[in-house]
Formats: C-alpha cells, sequence, structure tokens
C-alpha cells in the first residue's frame, strides 16, 4: 500500500487539483459502497481512501499522505483502519481505528475485476513514471489502473463526462433497481421497525438517501419511513441527500 510522505498541503498544484476532484466524486465511491456492504459475496476487490494526516499537532501544512481500509461513514465522519505504517506520524501505528471528516480525504479508489476506479493523486504519480517504472508500479499493486490521463469513477462513466453532466442526470446504481423486488418484499415486512436506527447510526431511509438509492428511497416512503427523522449530527434524510447533490432525492424527500 503505497503513500506520498510530506506533501505539502499547497506544494503541488497537479496533486491539489487531483484531490479536489477526489472529493468532487466522493458520492459516487460512497454510493458503490453501500452497496457492497450488503453483498453476500464481495464485487469489489480493493475500496480505500486516501486522506493526509498532519506530522504536526500544531499545524496542517505537513502531511502524511496514507490509505484507509475498511470504511464506514454516516454523514459527517469517516471511519476505518490505518492501512500505512507512518514514517513522520509517532502517535499513528498500520491497523489503528482513525476518524475524520470526509471533507479531509484527499483521493479514492475502488476495484471490479483488477480494474481501478478513482484513483485520482496516484494517477497524476503515474502520469510522472518513466515506462518501466509505471509497470513496476502497477505490479506491485496487482491491479490495472489504466490510462494515467484519465480516472474513471464507475464502469460506465469517466471523471471528464462526470464534470460535464448535471449531479440530477447521474445514472442509478443499477443494484438500485434491479434490487427493487426483493427491497420490496424485504422493506414491507419491516412494519414499525422500518425507522429504526440501523445501518452506521442511520435509519434506513437515512442511508439510502446518503447513498443515492433513489429507488430504495421511494419504496421506503411507500412503506411508512419518516423523513423527518434525524441522526446523531442532526441530519434529516433530505439533509443526508444533499450532501451530495442527489438531487432527486432531495426532491422526492421534500
Amino acid at each position: 500500500m503505497t503513500k506520498e510522505i510530506l506533501l505539502s498541503r499547497f506544494a503541488d498544484a497537479e496533486m491539489e487539483e487531483a484531490s479536489v476532484n477526489a472529493k468532487k466524486s466522493f458520492n459516487v465511491f460512497w454510493r458503490e459502497l453501500s452497496w457492497e456492504m450488503r453483498r453476500i459475496i464481495p464485487g469489489l476487490d480493493l475500496s480505500v481512501l486516501k486522506r493526509g494526516f498532519p506530522t504536526n499537532e500544531k499545524s496542517n501544512l505537513s502531511l502524511e499522505h496514507m490509505w484507509v481500509g475498511d470504511i464506514s461513514f454516516d454523514g459527517k465522519i469517516i471511519r476505518g483502519n490505518l492501512l500505512n505504517q507512518p514514517n513522520q506520524i509517532e502517535n499513528l501505528n498500520q491497523g489503528d481505528i482513525v476518524e475524520f471528516d470526509y471533507e479531509e480525504i484527499s483521493d479514492w479508489m475502488y476495484s471490479i475485476n483488477n480494474n481501478v476506479y478513482g484513483a485520482f493523486t496516484v494517477n497524476v504519480l503515474r502520469s510522472r513514471m518513466a515506462k518501466k517504472e509505471l509497470k513496476e508500479h502497477d505490479d506491485a499493486w496487482g491491479l490495472d489502473f489504466g490510462d494515467p490521463s484519465n480516472s474513471n469513477i464507475d464502469s460506465n462513466l469517466s471523471f471528464s463526462k462526470f464534470l460535464l453532466t448535471p449531479s440530477i442526470e447521474l445514472p442509478e446504481h443499477p443494484m438500485s433497481v434491479n434490487m427493487a423486488e426483493n427491497s420490496e418484499d424485504g422493506i414491507r415486512e419491516m412494519g414499525q421497525q422500518i425507522n429504526d436506527s440501523l445501518t452506521l447510526g442511520m435509519t434506513m431511509l437515512q442511508f439510502e438517501s446518503l447513498a443515492g438509492n433513489l429507488t430504495q428511497v421511494k419504496l421506503l416512503l411507500k412503506y411508512g419511513a419518516d423523513k423527518r427523522i434525524k441522526n446523531v449530527h442532526g441530519q434529516t434524510a433530505q439533509d443526508l441527500a444533499e450532501i451530495f447533490s442527489w438531487a432527486k432525492i432531495s426532491a422526492v424527500l421534500k
């Protein structure tokens, strides 16, 4: 698991832009993880985030960028396991549980059948590598990162296309649509439990609203999900949908 040591927050404009792009498309990453969490057979080979950890408690100017796995997200806080051993931070160790605001991420990536999606800062670094070094890098990961000049964010959408597509037109995750019949059976049987806090301290309606699963949101509302309930951070389902600009869901919840 690679990392970039002591990358100053403003030292590299190209890396900074890549980090911004990762934040812009984090909704796609979380949408995919929302379905991975309920799969019996995993569909992702890998799903990780990168964050810059301050090397000095009194300053954020020097950061050690490291990968975090086993991700959970509750609408405000990301929680996961540190996958790298820090070189410059004494009070952190590989395997530690870390928590941070989602806006602090500097990259994300997941892979399906060894094909990588996201990896914005990784591709900046790959674009600067000689052919031999690039092959060694990709072989070390055992993944197909593709063209360093273009980060895909899912199997049907490149980031360049994502930028040109209004959020309201983002395609719903296919599993949200394809699982509608099975989901409806389960939701119908829940009865009053439909408004219990279940996943990551959220109700099902809050969870699906945050993940951008429009079909699931409509089914939950059909069977009595209460859109007024707030999570531990005081966020309603609509608040959570608006974090990631899920405009269609927000409109339904209004």
